[in-house]
């Protein structure tokens, strides 16, 4: 049994996508800001990635799985809709939005880790923003 699907008016698309760039705003100004957790980089990261997702489906006039699982998100996509180009990296944030969220220091996250996470939902962003817009 998949996950618990719900289905949105398109234009909702446009608000999911208004939040995904507001998460990764968030995700700049945890980084940049130089207090706060490490691990919250990563979640606003993986939460800008997660919404843009869910911004794609949504446009797409398909039913959102309502999960935090970005595999499981981008295999809701159909086989026409290109990939966002950084989707073998995605998975490995999923984490961040579930149980590393709960967790401080026990993953050692490194500076180059963070700017990672937030160079993949930069791309995420650009790639939902050409989907949407077309």
């Amino acid at each position: 049994m998949g996950p618990f699907r719900k289905k949105f008016k398109r234009e909702y698309a446009k608000t999911l996508f208004s939040i995904a760039e507001g998460d990764l705003c968030s995700a700049r100004d945890c980084r940049s800001g130089g207090t706060g957790r490490a691990e919250n980089v990563s979640f606003h990261a993986e939460q800008a990635i997660e919404k843009s997702l869910k911004a794609v489906i949504c446009h797409l006039g398909l039913p959102i799985p309502m999960v935090h699982d970005l595999k499981a998100l981008i295999a809701a996509l159909p086989d026409k809709c290109p990939l966002p180009p950084s989707a073998s990296k995605m998975q490995e944030l999923s984490e961040f939005a579930t149980i590393r969220r709960y967790e401080e220091g026990n993953y050692a996250l490194t500076d180059e880790e963070l700017k990672s996470a937030i160079r993949v939902a930069e791309e995420s962003i650009l790639w939902a923003k050409k989907v949407i817009v077309k």
